[in-house]
């Protein structure tokens, strides 16, 4: 419960810090967007977010999208005008298996 309630005083201060900024964060293979960016990020990229009813504190949206995809999916936000702030983890990708990149 430390780790979640650290997780969101981050998220409180980039999001003071870069107003205006979608937040993606890198877990794993995926860059997770949380509650209002989810939905943004979802609309313009024709995706869903989702919420998970299991865990009554992450009622908010969530959206992950595969790190393989990021670039392709960050120049569409800019082309719908979202501006992203992109978190990294210390550890480096695993290359997708049915990528070409």
């Amino acid at each position: 419960m430390a780790s979640y309630h650290r997780f969101e005083q981050r998220r409180r201060r980039l999001r003071q810090d870069w107003p205006g900024r979608v937040l993606l964060h890198r877990f794993g293979d995926f860059y997770e967007l949380y509650g209002d960016d989810a939905e943004r990020v979802a609309e313009a990229l024709g995706l869903a977010a989702v919420r998970n009813a299991r865990l009554p504190r992450c009622l908010q949206p969530k959206l992950g999208i595969p790190y393989w995809r990021l670039y392709r999916d960050l120049c569409r936000l800019e082309s719908a005008g979202i501006l992203a702030l992109v978190l990294e983890s210390q550890q480096p990708p695993r290359p997708h298996p049915d990528s070409d990149d």
